[in-house]
């Protein structure tokens, strides 16, 4: 029996690997006004302040948290005996693999 492994949210991202700005503040109002008003929302120009707030928040510190989880996980598989060639080699083949199977979505 497999139990299938849940994704973490962004907020719990930035939270455990160091976002300098902390948690997306906005992240359950926008979420509840979604769920009220459907993707709509998102497509109206200019961005109201909390929209605009709330983009913002999600993509700030994704750059230094993405650097923060690397550091970690290379790490890890160093402690767990890889070399650090095949850390990095590992690193960078499922970095890809995960970007290209979400680009897949759209």
């Amino acid at each position: 029996l497999v139990t299938p492994m849940r994704s973490p949210s962004l907020n719990t991202i930035l939270r455990d690997f160091g976002a300098e700005h902390g948690i997306n503040t906005e992240k359950e109002a926008m979420h509840k006004e979604f769920f009220e008003k459907g993707i709509e929302i998102f497509r109206v120009r200019p961005f109201n302040k909390q929209a605009l707030s709330y983009a913002v928040q999600d993509v700030i510190d994704l750059v230094p948290v993405t650097q923060n989880l690397t550091i970690e996980t290379c790490q890890y598989l160093i402690r767990m005996g890889y070399s650090l060639e095949e850390a990095v080699q590992l690193i960078y083949e499922v970095s890809g693999t995960s970007a290209h199977m979400g680009c897949e979505v759209f």
